[in-house]
């Protein structure tokens, strides 16, 4: 019913093997542990056994790090290669790969992407909604980050996870609408300055929200302190485009009490911002 600290010792390997780290995959009560891998930890430290869960763990014997397989390649769904997208009828759509935890879009003018005008790191699903991007640009070259109407691009995908990445997808192009309705107002109302807001429900049990503005394109990523400065949790958001965001926390294998919650984001010219709020647990 409560975490458990274990030790762990070995006996019988030959004395030309030796395991020197562990890998858990952990199922439990909390949301998103399903066979989740958590960070590998070394032989002769404590390991923290979570309350209510079933753990694997996997050790190489030849004293390596254990890596899941990196993921297949990806398939494109839509668009087909010729289509032209519509006003309402913008989403890149690509399959679901095995062992995947999250995917590369590039789009590009050209087929060989040399020099792409959308690379969209960190995406968790597969679909991609590209209408903000879409603009009617009044200078040529066109300034990253946007795709102008009525104009010819490739685009590919690729899958990631921890141990690594697969191959490209196919090469497929569209082309986009030559018009496009309200992305100009949208734009315009793109938040001016980096922020957090105060998480909600606030005191919370056992998951809370927090919203952030991004101004520009950046690397996200979020980190939970206990009162002792002590960090228990760290989410890598990757890559999130310019707009208003949102993202939800479970503290439920945690105890009651005052932690601390630390945003911190990084533009494409490496400028860094962070800020640091408190929050309250009370189961």
């Amino acid at each position: 019913t409560t975490d458990q600290k274990i030790n762990l010792s070995l006996s019988g390997l030959d004395s030309t093997k030796s395991i020197k780290y562990f890998t858990p995959f952990v199922t439990s009560n909390s949301k998103g542990d399903d066979l989740r891998k958590y960070p590998s930890f070394p032989l002769d430290s404590v390991y923290d056994v979570p309350a209510y869960s079933v753990v694997t763990l996997i050790g190489m014997t030849d004293g390596s790090v254990y890596t899941a397989g990196t993921p297949g390649r990806a398939r494109l769904d839509y668009p087909s290669s010729g289509d032209t997208l519509g006003v309402n009828d913008s989403l890149l759509v690509w399959n679901s790969v095995e062992n995947a935890s999250n995917y590369e879009v590039m789009i590009s003018m050209d087929s060989t992407f040399s020099n792409a005008a959308i690379d969209r790191l960190g995406i968790t699903d597969t679909v991609m909604d590209i209408k903000n991007y879409i603009v009617e640009p009044k200078t040529y070259p066109f300034p990253p980050n946007i795709l102008a109407t009525n104009t010819k691009y490739y685009w590919r995908v690729i899958a990631s996870n921890d141990s690594g990445s697969g191959a490209y997808s196919e090469i497929r192009w569209f082309v986009t609408p030559s018009q496009i309705t309200g992305v100009t107002a949208e734009r315009n109302n793109l938040p001016k300055e980096y922020s957090v807001s105060q998480n909600y429900p606030n005191p919370f049990n056992p998951s809370t929200t927090i919203d952030f503005n991004l101004p520009h394109e950046s690397s996200v990523r979020l980190q939970i302190f206990n009162s002792l400065g002590q960090m228990i949790i760290e989410k890598h958001l990757q890559t999130l485009v310019a707009g208003t965001h949102q993202v939800s926390i479970d503290m439920d294998r945690f105890a009651s009490g005052i932690y601390f919650y630390r945003l911190a984001a990084t533009d494409r010219m490496g400028k860094e911002f962070f800020v640091t709020k408190k929050m309250e647990f009370m189961k």
